[in-house]
């Protein structure tokens, strides 16, 4: 899962959403543009993928 790290005027930065975690510091990174094309960074995901986190369905109340 990726956050926005910055917006310009025809792409978008995006950045591993552990990036926050001070132990982990993820350096995976991806661009996208107003073509809706993504380019991946050479910089790889330093942590296991979690599917489940990633699928999971909300729940209604």
């Amino acid at each position: 899962m990726y956050t926005v790290e910055r917006k310009y005027l025809t792409t978008i930065n995006w950045v591993c959403a552990k990036n926050g975690n001070v132990k982990l510091r993820c350096p995976a990174r991806c661009v996208t543009n107003s073509n809706r094309s993504i380019k991946l960074s050479h910089r790889k995901h330093n942590h296991p993928s979690n599917l489940y986190q990633m699928h999971k369905s909300r729940t209604r109340p």
